[in-house]
């Protein structure tokens, strides 16, 4: 459920970007926008789903990132590519600059989130120990 309201947001905030950089001028046709919005959902599952690699205690919580990292990334450069977020007309160079920039924005979202989780889990192993 949080991967879809960070996929919503990441969408609705370059949406915001591109239509006030265009001033007002981006248009949209062929159903574009519900191919975006299917984009995002899919993206978002591609990352959210797979989390569910965390609670494999077989698996080191660095292997489960790396797993989960490269589903969500994978299933994101696909759906980049079918709906049209990937710059191909732009050249190479474009293209690989965006590809970097989605990586490191992915990673960077991921990092937050640890952090996140890292300290929550610290927050209550200490109340736990302030228990006994």
């Amino acid at each position: 459920v949080m991967s879809l309201g960070i996929a919503s947001f990441i969408f609705m905030v370059f949406g915001m970007i591109v239509d006030l950089g265009g001033k007002g001028s981006y248009v949209v046709s062929n159903y574009a926008i519900a191919k975006m919005g299917f984009g995002c959902i899919v993206t978002a599952c591609g990352f959210g789903i797979p989390t569910f690699l965390y609670r494999i205690d077989s698996l080191s919580k660095g292997l489960a990132s790396f797993i989960h990292m490269a589903i969500g990334i994978s299933v994101y450069i696909v759906v980049a590519y079918i709906v049209g977020w990937m710059p191909i007309k732009a050249g190479i160079g474009t293209v690989l600059a965006y590809l970097g920039t989605s990586v490191g924005v992915s990673i960077l979202i991921w990092f937050v989130i640890a952090m996140k989780y890292k300290n929550e889990a610290r927050r209550i192993n200490e109340a736990i120990k302030d228990k006994k």
